[in-house]
């Protein structure tokens, strides 16, 4: 599963899905918030949420990484 190749909607269906690993759902979360940034050209803040994505991606246990 490639959370960085999903819609805005499925990374929240992933945010809000208690199945996933807790670090796999708030990945998602922030990639999520990253792209409504990016939409409403608030782009440092998009930066910012993406650099939290790099941090949180090393969380994720490696056989769900992508």
């Amino acid at each position: 599963m490639n959370l960085d190749a999903m819609s805005h909607g499925e990374l929240i269906a992933i945010a809000q899905n208690e199945r996933h690993d807790p670090n796999v759902r708030q990945y998602a979360r922030h990639k999520a918030r990253a792209m409504r940034h990016r939409v409403s050209g608030q782009i440092r803040n998009a930066l910012d949420a993406e650099k939290y994505c790099d941090y949180l991606y090393t969380k994720i246990p490696v056989d769900l990484r992508w």
